[in-house]
């Protein structure tokens, strides 16, 4: 919560900075707020909150582009990793869908709630992001594909035959490339991959399948690379 020039901080964040981060009074916190980046020292430090003395206040530029990760629900705590890595990358939002082959299917087995919510605050923090993206709560692929895409949509399938990632993020004719629109949504599946029937409900959507090249990736290995390949596109397409 921002008071004029001091910033007091409760609830997850407090507990990780003064808790895990263990930072102390008269130490330096540099925090993103909306559409500013904020510099200031902390002047006090107990168990329910943390407050700091704002010294400088910096205004950051609009993000470039919408990017949204659709992300089968993968086995143990590796959605937290896609999370962390996806926010670094520019993604505004991560949606856990629940696929033939999830293991994981249920609320908690998707890691949503405070602990999602903390890992992209952090990493929107590290990366000095305007804004938090949106974890959402997971939901079924039937229900996911139901609705339009933000921008062009691309499914990543290890076996399709269709162009590459790039190919498909340059095409002009593409939603996400034309001018004042940069928004592109990536689904990519569990350990396992999609089901053919999947692949094709997301193309009977609207999707346009692509792939990643030759090899099988991990999941979160997927995610990587995709991401990097579309934040990389949509943050060139309005140059000549």
């Amino acid at each position: 919560m921002r008071q004029d020039r001091r910033v007091v901080i409760d609830g997850p964040l407090q507990r990780h900075l003064a808790g895990a981060l263990r930072l102390r009074v008269d130490e330096p916190l540099t925090l993103v707020d909306g559409a500013e980046r904020l510099h200031g020292r902390v002047i006090g430090v107990d168990r329910r909150e943390l407050v700091v003395a704002v010294e400088r206040v910096e205004a950051l530029p609009a993000e470039p582009f919408g990017l949204t990760l659709a992300i089968g629900l993968p086995k143990g705590k590796k959605l937290e990793e896609i999370v962390r890595h996806a926010v670094e990358l520019g993604v505004g939002r991560v949606l856990p869908i629940v696929t033939e082959r999830s293991v994981a299917r249920g609320r908690d087995g998707g890691g949503r709630g405070e602990r999602m919510d903390l890992i992209a605050l952090e990493a929107a923090q590290q990366s000095g992001r305007a804004q938090v993206p949106q974890v959402a709560a997971p939901e079924p692929l039937a229900a996911f594909a139901a609705k339009a895409p933000a921008g062009c949509g691309v499914v990543l399938w290890e076996r399709a035959e269709g162009p590459p990632l790039l190919d498909v993020l340059m095409d002009r004719h593409e939603d996400c490339i034309h001018p004042g629109r940069r928004d592109a949504t990536l689904v990519i599946g569990p350990e396992g991959g999609l089901a053919e029937r999947e692949v094709a409900m997301l193309a009977a959507s609207g999707y346009r399948v692509a792939t990643l090249g030759p090899f099988t990736l991990r999941t979160e290995t997927a995610c990587l690379a995709a991401l990097a390949v579309a934040a990389a596109a949509l943050s060139r397409v309005d140059r000549p």
